[in-house]
């Protein structure tokens, strides 16, 4: 009886993931359920309230029993939670509320029905046909009973209409998961609603793996990229259409790689030097600023055992096929001139000219310079707050600033309850932050350009999310071999308390929306 007992607990241990996502998304159901029929209906129906009981136990059991059974691995501890952390997001965040997701909705539609890149017709028009129901979801959708009514509309796919979508510039790479989404239930022909439910589940999928494998790689600071891949704003992106999800997973697995090869003790094999080099140009092509993060694999050159010529090679390599994703998106890509009318009316009235704010720039430097360091120094605790969740949704969603602090102060404690092996020197560190700052800086010159009055001292439009790639370099330089706090099940403690911290928000989302 006991061996039998092991051989199931040990077929039941190859899919507990799986078992846990499918448990959470039965328990969210049934809660969502209940939440609505108690609100719009005035009751609590007696089947849902059962079935949330029944199935949140044995989710919480399914956890426990991860717990225990990953409590040495962090990177099997961040999968645990980030699962029905993130199904709780993907869920209870109304489509439409994370920012610019319309529009994204429209890009991903567009890449399923087999136009990677969006066309433009003879006149110089481009604009993407979708079904109506999906431009429904572009509409006040603000709480769950209006969700719930659109949900339940069958999608008539024939009955398309056209639109402009801001993100059709946009690399298709950063969509694949979600116009899959929209590919199935428009074969299947179900409502266009349970397409972005699903296209929300593929990017968190994809993100939990790419983190994973990213914890599981990076030599040094793993509770730290574990608890900063577990931060509110990372955890929604990755949750929704927006391309962020694809894009913070891809980087972030791309700095643990590259930091793995400048510290793996055993000889670097081709297939490692060669995930380096093709994660280059893809980064160039799905977001040209980051870029620049390419540089952190440049340490590679303190490495004893690689050969001179092999690691000039190396470099060359990547900034060749670095240089050429870049200029080849800006030379090869498609140039739309068509604008939505909410931008075009921003830009009117807010005195924006793209043009005129690079002769700005040219003719006035000093006065870019300045407005570019006022910026952070104004702006500098948003941006860090932004990244970590104060501002969820539409930017309209605010946690409690104590619990927002609280992440932060978690953040740095991770960086202490942790035995470094390793760590950058100071050469290194300080290459990291001229990393850091010329991505901030292209940031800021990418807005100051397409976002901002002509010669404001501001910067127009940047959220602190832009900036989440780049915050965890500055931390992992704050990681030190000779100072730590380790304590007993430190992992399992500060996984638990990120856990409640976004618990305590997810709370907050469900009010703002009910």
């Amino acid at each position: 009886m006991t061996e039998l007992l092991k051989k199931i607990e040990k077929k039941l241990s190859k899919v507990r993931y799986l078992t846990e996502a499918i448990f959470v998304i039965i328990c969210l159901f049934f809660l969502v359920q209940l939440i609505c029929t108690k609100k719009y209906n005035g009751y609590f129906h007696k089947l849902y309230l059962l079935g949330t009981m029944i199935y949140l136990s044995i989710s919480v059991i399914n956890i426990i029993y991860n717990f225990i059974k990953d409590k040495h691995h962090i990177e099997r501890l961040f999968i645990n939670i980030a699962i029905p952390i993130g199904l709780c997001f993907a869920i209870f965040m109304i489509p439409g509320h994370v920012p610019d997701e319309n529009t994204h909705f429209y890009k991903a539609y567009d890449i399923s029905c087999g136009n990677l890149i969006t066309k433009i017709d003879a006149n110089g028009e481009s604009f993407i046909t979708v079904p109506k129901d999906l431009v429904n979801y572009n509409k006040a959708l603000n709480n769950y009973y209006s969700l719930r009514e659109l949900a339940s509309t069958q999608t008539n796919y024939k009955d398309t209409q056209k639109v402009i979508s801001t993100a059709q510039g946009n690399s298709f790479i950063t969509y694949i998961f979600s116009a899959i989404a929209f590919f199935i239930v428009r074969i299947l022909n179900i409502p266009i609603f349970y397409g972005i439910i699903l296209g929300r589940l593929f990017n968190l999928s994809f993100y939990i793996f790419m983190l994973y494998l990213a914890i599981k790689k990076i030599p040094f600071g793993k509770k730290v990229l574990a608890i900063y891949a577990l931060m509110p704003m990372c955890i929604q992106q990755a949750s929704s259409f927006s391309p962020d999800a694809v894009i913070n997973a891809i980087l972030l697995y791309y700095i643990a790689h590259s930091i793995y090869l400048i510290f793996k003790k055993e000889k670097i094999s081709i297939r490692e030097l060669l995930i380096y080099i093709i994660l280059t140009p893809i980064i160039g092509i799905i977001k040209m600023v980051y870029i620049l993060i390419a540089g952190v694999g440049f340490l590679i050159i303190k490495r004893k055992d690689i050969a001179k010529k092999t690691k000039v090679a190396i470099i060359a390599i990547t900034i060749l096929l670095g240089s050429t994703a870049l200029f080849g998106m800006l030379i090869l890509s498609p140039k739309y001139e068509m604008v939505p009318e909410s931008t075009k009316e921003y830009m009117k009235n807010m005195n924006v000219d793209s043009s005129k704010q690079i002769q700005t720039m040219i003719s006035s430097p000093k006065h870019v310079i300045k407005a570019f360091i006022y910026d952070y120094y104004n702006m500098g605790n948003y941006y860090i707050n932004s990244a970590i969740g104060s501002e969820l949704g539409w930017l309209e969603i605010n946690p409690a600033q104590i619990v927002i602090t609280a992440y932060l102060i978690l953040l740095l404690a991770s960086i202490l309850f942790e035995e470094h092996k390793y760590q950058f020197n100071l050469k290194n560190a300080l290459w990291i932050i001229l990393i850091v700052l010329g991505v901030m800086t292209l940031t800021q010159i990418a807005l100051y350009v397409g976002f901002t009055p002509i010669g404001a001292e501001f910067i127009g439009g940047i959220q602190g999310r832009y900036y989440i790639p780049t915050y965890i370099l500055l931390l992992l330089c704050l990681c030190r071999k000779k100072y730590n706090l380790c304590t007993t099940n430190s992992e399992i403690k500060l996984i638990c308390i990120s856990s409640i911290l976004n618990i305590l928000i997810i709370f907050e989302m469900m009010k703002y929306f009910i």
